[in-house]
C-alpha cells in the first residue's frame, strides 16, 4: 500500500528570530515605551526583508498544505486497514460456524430485543434480520416457522388512514402469511380492520392459537371464511367490548382444548361441545352473567379446569347493594381445577362478599387444584373469603382431594391460614405471600402492607410439631419480605426433607421457592447456607432463591417466573 503524495523536506526560514531577539521584543511589548533607535531600525529592515521574501512565505504555506494532505492520506490508509482487519476477523467469528437450524432457533426469540415501530406490523423485525447477510436472508426467508406469529394491535391500524401505507402493510401481511407456508399460525389481534380479518380468515386452516380482542361482536363476522375451517385450532380467546350479534364461526373446531370468552357472550357466541375442552375461562363476569356461567360450569366434564373471572370495578356493577341481594344458585360440578379471579380493582369488603357468596354455592367433589388471582395485582389483591371456603369444604371433600392451593395474591392472617390448612391433610403444593405498599413518586402508591411469613409461621408448618399442618406437602412457594430468621427457614426445610430410602432410588426432594418482594434483598446466613447446600447435594431439599443470596448457593429464578396474565383481561377493562 503506497501513498500518492510524495515526501518533501521541511523548510526552515532564515528570517526566524533567535531566542534573545524574541525575548527582547516581548519585554518591550509589556511596557508602553517607544522602542530604542536600534530596534526601530531593525524592525524597519525586517519589514522590508519580509516583503521581499513573499515567495518564502508561500513556500511555507505550500509545505503546510502538503503535510495536511499527507496526514489525511495516512488517516485514510489507517481506516482502510482497520476495516480490512475487522472483515478478516469476521471470517473467524464463531457465529459463522453455527448451523442454520440453530440460527433459526435463535431468530425465533429475537423479536423481544429488536426495535419495532408501532406504525408497522411486528414482522418487520424479521426483515431487519434478513438484511444482515445473504446467509441470514436465506435462513429467514426459508424458515416457515419464523413467520408463524401475527400480532396486529389497534395502534397498528393508524396506517389505514393512508391508502398507500395501508396497501403496503397489507402486502407485508400477505407476504408473511405466504412465507409461513403450512406452519401452525398464532394470532393476536385487536383490530376490526375488515381486510386484515378477511385475509387472516383465508388462512384459518392453519390457526393454532388465536386471541381476538375487538370492539364489537359484529366485527367477528369479518372472519366468516373461517367457519367450518378450523381443523388445527387448539386455543381460542374471544372478547368484544360491545354488541350482541350472534356468531357461529367457532362452533366446529375439533381440536379446540382451551377457550376463554367473556361471560356475557356465552349466549351469543356458539362454542364447540364442552366435552372436548380441557380449560374454559369465563371473563368479565358481572351479576347478569353469573347464572349462565355457573350453569355451564355444572356441565363441564370430569377433570376439567374452569377459570372464573369476576368484574367488580365499574360503577353500577357489583355495587354493595347488588352484592348484598345477589344469590348464586347451588351448583355442582365435576371440574378438577378452579381459578377464582378479579378482573379489576375492588375493595376488601366487596371482594370477600363476592367470593363468599360464590364459593358457598359450589359443590366440587373432584376438585384437586384451587387458585386465586387478580388481574391488577399488585395494585389490587384478593382478600381471603374464610366463610365461603369453609362452606365449600363442607360440601366438597377437600380434605381428601385438594392437592394444590395458590394464595399468592391473597391477603389473609396467620390464624385464617392455619384454619384453612388444618382441614387439608392431602395438600401437596402451597403458595403464600407477604404484601407491601409500592411507592412510585410522592403521590403514587398502591398495594397493601401485610406481613404473613415469619418465624412463627415457618415453625407451625414444620413437621416437628405434634399436629403438623399439611403433612404431605412436597412443594411450597414463599413470596416474602424476608423478615424471618434463616435458622427458622432451615429448621422448616430439614423437617420436610425426605431421606433416601435406599442407595439405588433417589428420593423426590422437597422443593421450596423463595421469592423476595420488590426492593427486598439480603444475604443468607453462611452457616445456614452450608447446611442447605448439603441437603441439596443429598437431594433431600431443593431450594430456589430470588433476592436472598449467598455465594455458592444462590440459584436465580428463570426469567418469566413471575406471575403471567393474559393480555385479553387487561384489554377488557380499557374497552369498558
Amino acid at each position: 500500500m503506497s501513498f500518492s503524495i510524495p515526501r518533501s523536506p521541511f523548510v526552515t526560514s532564515r528570517l526566524l528570530p533567535n531566542a534573545e531577539d524574541s525575548g527582547h521584543v516581548l519585554a518591550l511589548l509589556r511596557t508602553n515605551a517607544a522602542p530604542p533607535d536600534h530596534i526601530a531600525s531593525t524592525i524597519a529592515s525586517l519589514s522590508n526583508e519580509v516583503e521581499r521574501h513573499d515567495t518564502e512565505i508561500l513556500e511555507c504555506e505550500k509545505e503546510i498544505a502538503l503535510l495536511q494532505q499527507r496526514v489525511q492520506a495516512v488517516a485514510s490508509d489507517r481506516a482502510s486497514l482497520v476495516s480490512y482487519l475487522g472483515q478478516c476477523r469476521g471470517l473467524l467469528a464463531p457465529i459463522r460456524r453455527m448451523p442454520p437450524e440453530v440460527l433459526a432457533r435463535i431468530f425465533t426469540r429475537s423479536e423481544a430485543v429488536l426495535p419495532i415501530r408501532r406504525s408497522n406490523l411486528p414482522i418487520v423485525s424479521l426483515f431487519a434480520l434478513s438484511q444482515v447477510c445473504s446467509q441470514w436472508h436465506t435462513i429467514v426467508m426459508g424458515t416457515p416457522s419464523l413467520w408463524d406469529t401475527i400480532v396486529v394491535m389497534s395502534d397498528d391500524m393508524e396506517w389505514s388512514k393512508d391508502s398507500k401505507l395501508m396497501d403496503r402493510n397489507l402486502r407485508l401481511l400477505s407476504f408473511a402469511l405466504d412465507r409461513g407456508a403450512k406452519c401452525p399460525l398464532h394470532l393476536d389481534l385487536s383490530t376490526a380492520h375488515p381486510q386484515v380479518l378477511s385475509l387472516l380468515a383465508d388462512h384459518s386452516d392453519r390457526w393454532n392459537t388465536a386471541e381476538l380482542c375487538l370492539s364489537d361482536s359484529a366485527d367477528l363476522l369479518h372472519l366468516s371464511a373461517a367457519r367450518g375451517n378450523l381443523p388445527s385450532l387448539e386455543t381460542l380467546n374471544v372478547f368484544t367490548a360491545g354488541g350482541d350479534a350472534p356468531v357461529d364461526i367457532f362452533n366446529v373446531a375439533p381440536k379446540l382444548r382451551n377457550l376463554a370468552i367473556a361471560g356475557r357472550h356465552l349466549e351469543t357466541i356458539t362454542i364447540p361441545p364442552l366435552v372436548q375442552l380441557r380449560t374454559l375461562s369465563c371473563l368479565s363476569i358481572d351479576p347478569t352473567d353469573v347464572h349462565p356461567v355457573l350453569a355451564m360450569m355444572s356441565t363441564m366434564p370430569h377433570g376439567r379446569e374452569f377459570r372464573f373471572q369476576l368484574w367488580l370495578g365499574n360503577v353500577g356493577h357489583w355495587t354493595k347493594t347488588v352484592l348484598e341481594t345477589f344469590v348464586a344458585p347451588p351448583t355442582t360440578s365435576n371440574i378438577a381445577e378452579l381459578s377464582a379471579e378479579f378482573a379489576d380493582y375492588c375493595d376488601a369488603q366487596d371482594c370477600r362478599v363476592a367470593l363468599n357468596k360464590l364459593l358457598a354455592c359450589l359443590t366440587l367433589p373432584h376438585l384437586r387444584k384451587l387458585s386465586f388471582d387478580a388481574q391488577e395485582f399488585p395494585n389490587s389483591q384478593v382478600y381471603w373469603p374464610a366463610d365461603g371456603f369453609l362452606a365449600l369444604a363442607k360440601t366438597s371433600p377437600l380434605a381428601s382431594k385438594l392437592q394444590s392451593l395458590d394464595l399468592g395474591v391473597v391477603v389473609l392472617s396467620q390464624a385464617e391460614l392455619f384454619s384453612c390448612l388444618a382441614g387439608l391433610p392431602s395438600l401437596q403444593s402451597l403458595c403464600i405471600a407477604d404484601h407491601q405498599t409500592i411507592h412510585e413518586g410522592p403521590r403514587n402508591s398502591y398495594g397493601v402492607d401485610h406481613h404473613l411469613i415469619d418465624d412463627a409461621l415457618l415453625s407451625r408448618l414444620a413437621l416437628t410439631t405434634e399436629q403438623p399442618l399439611v403433612p404431605n406437602l412436597r412443594t411450597i412457594m414463599l413470596r416474602t419480605r424476608l423478615q424471618f430468621d434463616d435458622t427458622a427457614l432451615l429448621d422448616f426445610l430439614r423437617s420436610r426433607r425426605r431421606p433416601r430410602a435406599d442407595d439405588v432410588t433417589p428420593p423426590s426432594p422437597f422443593t421450596c421457592e423463595v421469592q423476595s418482594l420488590r426492593g427486598r434483598f439480603r444475604e443468607l446466613d453462611p452457616t445456614v447456607c452450608e447446611q442447605l447446600r448439603e441437603l441439596r447435594i443429598r437431594r433431600e431439599v431443593l431450594v430456589m432463591f430470588s433476592g436472598l443470596q449467598h455465594p455458592g448457593l444462590y440459584i436465580p429464578l428463570p426469567m418469566g417466573k413471575t406471575r403471567q396474565f393474559s393480555r385479553i383481561g387487561g384489554y377488557l377493562h380499557r374497552l369498558l
